[in-house]
């Protein structure tokens, strides 16, 4: 099992230097984290294309917060690994021709989440099944980039 996870604040996060969680009020998110995912596929709706929807990449799932993690009562989390080998981002996958295909995939497989328009709940669910080796056959044909790069000495940085 996996998880979808539609990150509304990406670029923010991205500048922000990525935090290593996602949290909701929803309960929804334990129960992914309790399914414990191999990666979390991450979504958005790209600037300027209302009804599409991108996939980003996938990051690692971790079962455990990061150093320093402070859990806020009344949330819910999940948490991520960006800069495990296998966390990547998908640079090509805001083409016309690779939104198409990942807004066919995400009606045919989760077109309630697209009604409600990935709102809080509605923006994470789990993937298996067909759905998720649909997702993976598509995700093959994009290139990729790490999410984080590791330098000597351990530490992490965003990739350019």
């Amino acid at each position: 099992m996996d998880a979808f996870y539609y990150w509304r604040n990406f670029e923010q996060d991205m500048k922000a230097g990525l935090p290593g969680y996602f949290k909701s009020t929803s309960d929804k998110l334990q129960i992914l984290a309790d399914g414990q995912p191999e990666f979390i596929w991450v979504f958005k709706t790209p600037q300027g294309r209302k009804g599409h929807l991108q996939v980003l990449g996938r990051l690692h799932w971790r079962d455990a917060p990061t150093k320093g993690f402070r859990k806020e009562a009344g949330y819910f989390y999940i948490h991520y690994d960006a800069a495990h080998p296998k966390s990547e981002l998908f640079t090509d996958s805001g083409t016309d021709a690779a939104l198409d295909v990942t807004t066919t995939w995400a009606s045919r497989h989760f077109q309630q989440m697209r009604t409600a328009n990935f709102n809080g709940a509605h923006g994470q669910e789990a993937l298996r099944g067909q759905p998720l080796k649909e997702l993976e056959a598509q995700a093959r044909g994009f290139q990729k980039r790490p999410v984080v790069v590791v330098v000597p000495g351990g530490e992490a940085v965003k990739a350019a």
